[in-house]
């Protein structure tokens, strides 16, 4: 990234030059690597050349016209980054607060103070004023209260006229009046009501009485009764029939409620949609990125809704939408098909994605299986035989690393981050229970071990002949720790990530 950085020690606002930093999409979480090595994390981008770190500038990190390095998070650094600004803002004494009140009935909590809150009853903040029809009133000049606008009003001669959008005005009684003698006036000149009118009698544009069976249907009338006629033909004539070759069905298929199954009732029904699934541009869907225009979601797609109730809650409905589809070429990941899962508040989650070029699976949540394998055209007789391997199991989450390294003068150190090419500090953000599992030699018998427990990804080793320079395979394992484990993962314990493996079967 072109520009300078200018830090000042013991503040975490920094300001840069020439950077652009909200165009480049620099966010909370991203990393400033200073030229004295210091990895500073962003709190928050406050403009195109300033922004907020999570803690002040160390006085060694400090200085102006620095070149300008930022390192972009991964999306589950974001996770680690937002989770840290939440802890930070609940110390505020606030959630503590509200969580100390006893609820009431019409009482509304207030804050008294920083930290500090009360009920208050919802009576003392006056009376609704949904239509802004208070606020209009208060808007009038000269009027401080209801009861002196009534005064003015009664002693002008005028009423109050609320208007439709909250506007209130003052009119004269004698200005109503008068319309209204207007009206009747020429109301009485151009029409002399007959007399002896009956029930089925209408009195036309030219004030005579005429039966209601002699009065026209309109064209328009006409042909909407001519179309409900044909509509309730069709029907019939499709009666417990549907057969499309061909065709084109847009709109709801209403299924059948199948037969009760126990205490279980469901119900479903498909609606199929060809051509557009969302014309509306939507921040929240999963199926729009930052990449993504307005426009068409989906080429072909089909939702599947649900209702049911079940006998562990028989008063409650649970419901949801299914959508299935294939995305348009024209958006991120052309052609691959994609099941959305939307709730009864119309939150979208779970998105399962099928490449439609590498024949590739994405599963944002947790897979259960009895079994399972890798399977490939073996590598040495690819048009006979198939080459499979097992998926290797354990009762928990463990992530594994291992590589080589050559000792210089007995000595070897091995950055993991470095070694597989990854963000600095990511090793230590998603794994605890570190260990160091294997140090092998390769090239001789020179015992090597290695120095103390690991910090920060770091592994340093060590030989019993300080000028050995053998080369070493090393295997280090760990134990995930990251934000989706110890907080959203079913399978694991909350707060800790660590994996359940036993569990009691539902009924």
């Amino acid at each position: 990234m072109t520009g300078t950085l200018n830090l000042v020690a013991g503040t975490p606002d920094f300001t840069t030059t020439g950077s652009a930093l909200q165009t480049a999409a620099i966010q909370a979480g991203d990393a400033i690597i200073t030229a004295t090595g210091y990895v500073l994390i962003i709190a928050e981008i406050t403009g195109q050349n300033s922004g907020r770190l999570f803690d002040n500038c160390p006085v060694a990190a400090a200085g102006d016209g620095q070149p300008l390095r930022v390192r972009y998070q991964p999306d589950g650094s974001r996770v680690q980054a937002a989770v840290r600004m939440v802890r930070e803002l609940l110390t505020t004494g606030n959630l503590e607060a509200f969580a100390a009140l006893a609820g009431e009935e019409d009482a509304v909590p207030v804050f008294v103070g920083p930290g500090v809150m009360k009920l208050v009853p919802k009576s003392e903040f006056g009376p609704d004023d949904t239509k802004g029809n208070l606020a209009a009133l208060a808007a009038l000049e000269n009027i401080a209260n209801l009861t002196e606008l009534a005064a003015i009003a009664k002693a002008n001669d005028q009423f109050i006229v609320m208007g439709a959008d909250g506007t209130i005005t003052l009119k004269s009684i004698k200005s109503v009046t008068d319309a209204i003698a207007e009206y009747a006036t020429a109301i009485g000149e151009k029409y002399t009501l007959p007399a002896g009118g009956t029930e089925d009698q209408l009195i036309d544009g030219d004030g005579a009485l005429t039966a209601k069976s002699d009065l026209p249907i309109s064209q328009a009338t006409q042909s909407a009764l001519n179309s409900k006629a044909e509509a309730a033909a069709t029907q019939s004539a499709l009666e417990g029939k549907l057969s499309l070759s061909g065709g084109q069905m847009t709109g709801t298929v209403n299924g059948k409620t199948p037969p009760n199954s126990g205490n279980n009732q469901h119900g479903f029904f498909c609606g199929a949609s060809f051509g557009s699934y969302d014309s509306t541009y939507n921040r929240s869907s999963p199926f729009v990125t930052r990449a993504q225009s307005a426009g068409s979601h989906f080429a072909l797609s089909m939702k599947l809704m649900y209702a049911h109730a079940h006998e562990s809650n028989p008063g409650a409905t649970y419901s949801g939408t299914y959508a299935l589809g294939v995305l348009n070429p024209n958006i991120a990941n052309p052609g691959a098909f994609n099941i959305l899962h939307t709730n009864a508040d119309n939150q979208a989650n779970k998105v399962w994605s099928f490449s439609g070029d590498s024949g590739g699976l994405n599963v944002p949540g947790p897979i259960s299986k009895a079994s399972g394998t890798w399977k490939i055209d073996h590598p040495l007789d690819p048009a006979n035989k198939i080459l499979r391997h097992g998926f290797v199991e354990a009762p928990e989450y463990v992530n594994i690393y291992r590589g080589v390294v050559r000792l210089v003068n007995g000595k070897a150190t091995v950055n993991i981050d470095e070694y597989f090419g990854m963000m600095f500090g990511t090793f230590w953000a998603v794994n605890t229970d570190i260990m160091v599992s294997s140090l092998q030699n390769q090239e001789g018998d020179t015992v090597v071990w290695p120095e103390g427990k690991m910090t920060g990804g770091i592994l340093n080793i060590t030989c019993a002949h300080e000028t050995c320079n053998d080369e070493i395979a090393w295997m280090v394992t760990g134990r995930r720790r990251d934000p989706y484990v110890i907080l959203v993962d079913p399978n694991c314990e909350r707060g800790t990530g660590r994996f359940i493996p036993e569990f009691d079967k539902e009924d």
